[in-house]
Formats: structure tokens, sequence, C-alpha cells
């Protein structure tokens, strides 16, 4: 089985190697769903031989505006939202919905968020109002926000775009205090039965402005 696979935004080698793991472990290099590691599909599944890696080609595009039909079984994506407005998202998620054939997944890594009054909080909000500032006397903005995503409202906006979703912890990175995982996977599914022209509408691109 053949797999179109669409990457959105650069490869952060870590979080590309661990989600392709991961994919891997889950959905079978070859894409067929697993059933699970020891069960049918699991541990059969590998011992076959690795297929030949598929050829690529690049495109640069405006990812809330694909230029592709439904010709792909895979999109991922690697730390790109923080380079998108709250507001650009259901756009976004309905172009990929839009390019996913169906049975088709988006697949991405999402990092739980660091505790409120922690180092880490502190510099992702001082890095984010930085970057207001620059935006309010600089054109044109550029979009880097790390706390201007919140998971609800992904997950939110993934639903309303039509999207089974699933959460898959990623070991490999590691747990918070509270045992919960440091970083999941997001699996976003498109729907067998949705046919085409049945799913969200297309939301138009605005022109970006400083927020």
């Amino acid at each position: 089985m053949s797999t179109a696979t669409l990457p959105l935004a650069h490869p952060m080698t870590r979080a590309r190697d661990a989600l392709q793991a991961a994919l891997d472990d889950h959905f079978g290099a070859d894409g067929a769903p697993r059933v699970g590691a020891g069960g049918a599909g699991g541990a059969g599944a590998r011992g076959r031989p690795a297929p030949a890696p598929p050829t690529a080609g690049w495109v640069r595009a405006d990812a809330r505006a694909l230029p592709f039909g439904p010709a792909f079984d895979l999109v991922v994506s690697f730390g790109a939202f923080g380079h998108f407005l709250p507001r650009e998202l259901p756009g976004l998620f309905t172009q990929v919905h839009r390019v996913l054939r169906p049975g088709g997944r988006f697949a991405f890594p999402v990092v739980a968020p660091p505790r409120t009054g922690s180092l880490e909080h502190g510099m992702l909000l001082g890095f984010d109002m930085l970057m207001r500032v620059r935006n309010a006397v600089w054109r044109p903005p550029f979009v880097m926000y790390y706390r201007a995503l919140r998971f609800g409202a992904l997950r939110r906006e993934l639903d309303r775009a039509g999207f089974r979703v699933e959460l898959h912890p990623l070991p490999e990175f590691g747990r918070r205090p509270d045992g919960s995982p440091r970083v999941r996977l997001v699996v976003a599914e498109r729907p067998v039965e949705q046919q085409a022209g049945r799913g969200p509408s297309a939301v138009p691109v605005r022109p970006r402005q400083a927020e």
C-alpha cells in the first residue's frame, strides 16, 4: 500500500523521528492500522521487509490555501501552529481535511503547557509579549506565538472541520510530575464515510494583521 504524505512546516529531527516511530507502531510502516503491538498486524507486521522509500516532491504554498485535491493519506506537522493566528485555525484544518482522502489522517505532536508560575511559563509569556510589541511597530508582522494555541480550542476546531480525533502518549519525551505525558500524538482522521463535497465549507483567507 503506497502512502501519499504531506508535511507542513519545517522538520524538527527529534519530534520527526518520534512521530514517525509512533505512526509506524500504531499504523504500520505501510500505513495499515495495527490491532496491537502483539496482535494481528503487530509483531508479525514488524517482520516484513521495510518498503522502499517513497519519492518526494517539494511544493511551496500557503497552508491556508493548499493547491491540492484529496490526494493524501497522511498530513503531518511539526511545531507549525505557533505560526498561525488562532482565527486562522478553522481555515487551516479545513484545508487539511480537504486534501486528505477518506480515511486519511492528520498527525502532529502537542506539548503539555508548562505549569503557571514556572520558569518555562515565564519565558514563553515574555517571548510572546516581545513578539506582540515587535509586530505592533514593525511590518510585515511575523507570527510566532507559543502560548496562543490552547488544546481545547484546537480539539474543537478539529471536530468542527469533520475529523475524528484520537490522542496517543509519546513516552519518548517523558512525563510531567503528575504522571501525565509531556507530549501526545494527535491523530485526526477524515472518516471514510464522509463523501466528497459533504465536508466543511472553505474558509476564506484573510490578510494578516498585527495581533
